[in-house]
């Protein structure tokens, strides 16, 4: 779907630590030519969206690739969002901030590769304040012009 990149979406609250979950040996590892990574700062905002809302304004976008939206709505079931199912009031977010980094050789993550093989599960915390020297213009992830 994006060629040579691989995009890679965290959310932190701005309320808390600039602090993003990793939750795989593979998360933050591509093949692809350029990887990067968006870290959107979110906070709890009556006048924002739920996340059946975000999900519902992806799908007008890839209605019109449907192999992009199966893949999307198979994300959103292996991730536990069933909005069929939900039967509580979902919280509402609005963006407070949006920063992309591109995520190379020297990027602080676990290389699966270099993982033993006894290891099986891996879950960490990144600091995305340490991370500044990989932070690059959103309109470069968002318009495909790498540095």
């Amino acid at each position: 779907m994006l060629g040579e990149e691989a995009i890679e979406i965290k959310s932190y609250r701005t309320s808390k630590a600039k602090v993003i979950s990793i939750s795989s040996i593979h998360q933050l590892f591509s093949d692809k030519k350029l990887f990067y990574l968006l870290a959107y700062s979110l906070s709890t905002n009556d006048l924002g969206e739920t996340v059946e809302d975000a999900s519902n304004s992806i799908r007008k976008v890839l209605i019109q690739n449907p192999e992009a939206l199966e893949i999307f709505e198979e994300k959103l079931v292996k991730y536990g969002f069933i909005p069929e199912i939900i039967d509580f009031q979902l919280s509402k977010f609005s963006v407070d901030r949006l920063q992309a980094y591109q995520v190379k050789d020297e990027f602080p993550r676990i290389i699966p590769e270099q993982v033993p093989a006894q290891v099986k599960f891996v879950k960490y915390s990144l600091d995305l304040t340490k991370c500044s020297d990989f932070e690059v213009d959103i309109a470069v992830v968002l318009g495909g012009n790498a540095t």
